[in-house]
């Protein structure tokens, strides 16, 4: 999965609107991509292109922003309103500016900003940025919309599979949302983040690229 994929991904999960019908499906941007990626991405251009006026606007909305389990932010995915998430869009704005990847008016955790920070991160960062953060926010996402038909979801539904092979295979999705034992049940209300080295990833400061370390 490489940039120009990323890239027409971030674009395809962004509000839609004059110039974003054609730009899911774009060939060059799917020659690439995963089957499963591709048919759900051209299907969203299609459904783009032929959508009555506002109708699209008006399904993204009521999928992604009216239902916080169905959020594009992937810190409320992690955290909820807890103050990690704080940190955490503390982090990525300052990954962010070092990027010079703009967000607009979204939070710095929004899905298709990270997917912009991953695709400009060298390997060893994105790994780190789809292992803690992307991945583990699509457990939650993938479940929220698994019987959704809108071509959004479609779109979703096939990340994990697609982003999976730019990480370095560490589950932390199954650390961070197993039950805590009963005997810990009365101590914490909701398991943390693993730690990676000295890193603790809320404040997602990924680290440097080592000399001689593979970038795509």
């Amino acid at each position: 999965m490489d940039a120009a994929l990323l890239e027409a991904v971030a674009t395809a999960l962004e509000y839609p609107g004059p110039g974003k019908a054609e730009r899911p499906g774009t060939a060059g941007a799917l020659t690439c991509a995963p089957p499963a990626l591709a048919s759900a991405l051209q299907a969203l251009g299609a459904y783009l292109a032929a959508a009555p006026a506002g109708e699209a606007e008006e399904r993204y909305t009521a999928l992604f922003d009216l239902n916080p389990v169905c959020t594009l932010h992937a810190g409320y995915h992690l955290f909820g309103e807890d103050y990690k998430r704080g940190e955490l869009l503390a982090g990525l704005a300052a990954e962010l500016r070092r990027a010079e990847i703009p967000n607009g008016t979204e939070l710095p955790d929004f899905f298709p900003t990270l997917l912009r920070l991953a695709a400009r991160s060298d390997a060893e960062a994105r790994a780190t940025l789809v292992d803690y953060l992307l991945l583990p926010a699509l457990v939650k996402m993938t479940d929220a919309l698994k019987a959704s038909e809108s071509p959004w979801a479609a779109v979703v539904r096939t990340l994990t599979s697609a982003l999976a092979p730019l990480g370095m295979g560490e589950d932390v999705a199954a650390q961070l949302f197993a039950p805590a034992p009963d005997y810990l049940r009365g101590y914490t209300g909701a398991a943390d983040l693993p730690e990676k080295g000295d890193r603790h990833m809320p404040t997602f400061n990924p680290p440097s690229a080592a000399p001689g370390s593979r970038a795509e």
